[in-house]
């Protein structure tokens, strides 16, 4: 038997709790907003993944990490390429944001 989130599931004679996820609303302005919820994920997600690319790839180059299997020629150019992409990319948005920020006051 299945109950709405929260709410105890039974499967037999065994029970789950089904849990919601964490409700940080009550943090900013505009929580009841799903669409600004995704866009600030994505944007954090942004930020985040310019780093991991970078240990990604510093990894991925190292033979003791990698042992046989490291990524050479093309396919690591490729990769460096992205990873400077998403860097760019983030420089320009911090940018782009605070000549707006700027603007305002």
């Amino acid at each position: 038997m299945i109950h709405a989130l929260g709410q105890t599931i039974h499967s037999g004679s065994e029970s789950m709790c089904n849990f919601k996820p964490l409700d940080f609303g009550h943090v900013y302005a505009g929580a009841n907003n799903p669409i600004k919820a995704l866009y600030w994920s994505a944007v954090i997600n942004g930020v985040v993944a310019v780093p991991v690319m970078a240990v990604m790839m510093v990894m991925t180059g190292d033979r003791q990490v990698m042992g046989r299997f490291t990524v050479r020629g093309p396919l690591r150019v490729v990769g460096w390429i992205a990873t400077a992409c998403m860097a760019a990319s983030v420089f320009g948005m911090v940018l782009t944001t605070l000549s707006q920020a700027s603007a305002f006051s």
